[in-house]
């Protein structure tokens, strides 16, 4: 909400809402209605945690179940740039802000399929690399998967540690998407 808040320009910009917890879901197709975007990130929510008894390695539960406690970031790219901005004019700014880790458990695309699909489609990734310290289980924040997803689009990627922090992610990323 901050970012469409300190970015979004309603009379020039459109944003849609994807997120990618086990399946890559359009949330909210692109938009210009700052609103539609706030109350749909807002309803976005963490619906499972590795601590969640159908994240676990038993095979009666029905795999559909059990994606939803995985992440396809890699997936989420390249569906994003394939299913949203592969339509958009060509003329168009195209980018991807992605809040993630940047630790893929799920994907079916590799990282430098996204990739490809993404300069193909002239779309540059911006990651924001954001992880819970106190989150137990998989590899941590990949800072380095996250760096060439953006440096092979064009964008770039960040870290912050704070909210003050992410504010000022979105200021330069801001200036970056205005120049």
């Amino acid at each position: 909400t901050a970012f469409v808040d300190a970015v979004l320009r309603p009379d020039r910009d459109a944003a849609a809402v994807v997120t990618f917890t086990g399946i890559t879901r359009i949330d909210q197709p692109l938009t210009r209605e700052r609103a539609a975007l706030a109350a749909t990130i807002e309803a976005v929510k963490v619906e499972h945690s590795i601590r969640d008894p159908e994240c676990g390695d038993d095979d009666t539960i029905p795999p559909e179940r059990k994606a939803r406690c995985l992440t396809g970031v890699w997936d989420a790219i390249f569906l994003t740039v394939e299913n949203v901005l592969a339509h958009t004019p060509a003329s168009t700014r195209r980018a991807i802000v992605i809040l993630t880790d940047g630790d893929d458990t799920s994907s079916v695309k590799r990282i430098y399929q996204a990739v490809e699909q993404a300069v193909q489609h002239n779309v540059a990734v911006y990651p924001i690399g954001i992880r819970d310290e106190d989150f137990e289980g998989g590899g941590g924040l990949r800072k380095e998967y996250l760096r060439n997803v953006a440096e092979g689009t064009g964008g770039r990627a960040f870290f912050p540690k704070n909210r003050r922090e992410l504010d000022a992610t979105f200021t330069q990323i801001n200036q970056e998407l205005r120049t």
